[in-house]
């Protein structure tokens, strides 16, 4: 198989959980959108051996079929890249002698607050690879990869919520299912149907979601009463949006998405650091939840007096924040 490009690049945006998760990694269903304002960047070009850069971090090796069996391990943007890699090049035995390029050209996602940055990496990966080489992986398969990349090659905790909205962007409803060839069953929706929202985060109160999730995997695996309970009531929500959503009703959306973030409280172990987010925006009169697990959070506010009273309590906290107004 020649090069099919000189040079590959792609882009994948980060992404905000809205209702429903966790509850992506345990059979459930959640509603997610991707925020274009935020994204990695990959580029993929031929080469005599394969390298994979990303900053200061790099990695070597004679060619891909060394790279398939050296295997990827390790944490950080280089790891992310040579599982890609590998898991790109293992179906394709004709590239075994090939060399390349991949690097990570620029992200703005910050890292470990729970906005997709890795899975972003991964897909963006994936689909440069796939563009260098004239062979893309389709768009009902690249989640699942995705997904493997980093639970398979890397043993991270994750689910598919993060690499179908990446995968679909915009606003997307996910209905998980194991048996669903595809993992489930996604609907893209109207972006134009969010009320304003904030997304916020601390750029140092980074967590690792991987560990997050292993403990509630490990009740939910056992069977945990508390666990499975709280993970379909958390699934319930999702269905449940969708009314307030297609009515623009941002006040039964808010309803839920304090309950979500409720429920998650009842089985994770949340960091002081990020619950204080959560707190200072309710005490404001905002619904506020999760955006996944490293701490970002998502929030409804009605107007701009009240996104200035958001904004200042936030930013006084460390916060960065994100606004998305309604179209």
């Amino acid at each position: 198989m020649r090069y099919a490009r000189g040079v590959a690049r792609a882009r994948v945006p980060a992404r905000s959980a809205l209702v429903g998760n966790p509850s992506d990694g345990f059979g459930g269903a959640t509603i997610a959108f991707t925020l274009d304002e935020l994204d990695a960047v990959v580029q993929a070009e031929p080469a005599l051996v394969v390298e994979l850069a990303a900053g200061d971090e790099h990695a070597e090796y004679r060619d891909l079929a060394a790279l398939i069996a050296a295997g990827a391990s390790g944490a950080g943007p280089v790891a992310l890249l040579t599982a890609a890699t590998k898991r790109y090049g293992e179906p394709r035995p004709e590239l075994a002698d090939r060399g390349l390029r991949l690097s990570l050209v620029s992200s703005s996602i910050p890292s470990g607050v729970g906005l997709a940055g890795s899975s972003a990496i991964v897909i963006a990966a994936l689909r440069a690879l796939g563009e260098l080489f004239g062979d893309e992986i389709p768009a009902s398969e690249l989640p699942l990869l995705a997904l493997a990349c980093e639970t398979d090659e890397l043993g991270i905790s994750a689910g598919l919520q993060d690499r179908v909205v990446q995968t679909l962007g915009g606003l997307v409803f996910m209905d998980f299912d194991p048996a669903h060839p595809a993992g489930g069953r996604y609907e893209a929706l109207d972006p134009d149907l969010l009320p304003p929202l904030f997304v916020a985060w601390l750029a140092d109160a980074e967590s690792d979601s991987g560990l997050t999730h292993r403990s509630a995997h490990e009740r939910f695996d056992a069977g945990d009463p508390e666990v499975v309970a709280t993970m379909g009531e958390i699934a319930a929500l999702a269905q449940r949006a969708l009314t307030p959503l297609t009515l623009r009703d941002a006040a039964g959306l808010g309803v839920l998405l304090d309950r979500n973030f409720d429920l998650r409280r009842r089985i994770y172990g949340l960091d002081p650091r990020h619950v204080e987010l959560v707190e200072a925006a309710r005490a404001l009169g905002a619904p506020v939840n999760y955006t996944g697990s490293g701490g970002a959070i998502v929030g409804l506010y009605r107007d701009e007096d009240h996104l200035a009273e958001l904004r200042g309590a936030l930013e006084g906290l460390g916060c960065e924040l994100l606004v998305r107004r309604s179209r």
